[in-house]
């Protein structure tokens, strides 16, 4: 964990104290779940020309106390309880939702067509896979799902 910890911190600067938005803005918007931050980076870095909101869900929150994340202002906070509510909160989530590798949830039909994974390993039916980091078929879900 020591070993994590020190590589998080010299790509993202020393973690710190950080106050995170848990309320949404009625704009188009993604959802990234999991624990993989660099995963979200590269999210933020390919939607930071786009008119597109980001939030983060269960331990992803862990970024925000990072400030090489206070970078990206499309970066709007955290949506959702954790993991033990992922079912209500992606029901609820009005955009697509990015599932990073090392994401385990629930996958229901309240949210097919709107669930995406970077995972390389697996894909359960309803799940649409990103390739190559071509996020073109989130954007279009988002386009279609501003809340």
């Amino acid at each position: 964990m020591k070993l994590i910890r020190t590589s998080q911190e010299e790509r993202y600067g020393e973690q710190g104290i950080s106050e995170v938005s848990y309320s949404t803005t009625p704009n188009k918007a993604i959802l990234v779940v999991g624990s993989n931050i660099r995963e979200l980076e590269i999210i933020l870095e390919a939607f930071k020309e786009k008119d597109i909101d980001i939030y983060t869900h269960d331990d992803m929150m862990l970024a925000h106390t990072f400030p090489k994340f206070s970078e990206f202002k499309h970066l709007k906070g955290q949506f959702g309880l954790g993991l033990e509510n992922c079912l209500l909160d992606f029901a609820t989530f009005p955009g697509p939702i990015i599932l990073t590798k090392h994401s385990l949830h629930n996958i229901e039909n309240f949210y097919r067509g709107r669930l995406f994974t970077t995972d390389y390993t697996s894909s359960p039916k309803g799940i649409i896979k990103i390739e190559n980091s071509d996020f073109s078929q989130v954007i279009e879900c988002a386009e279609s799902t501003k809340g």
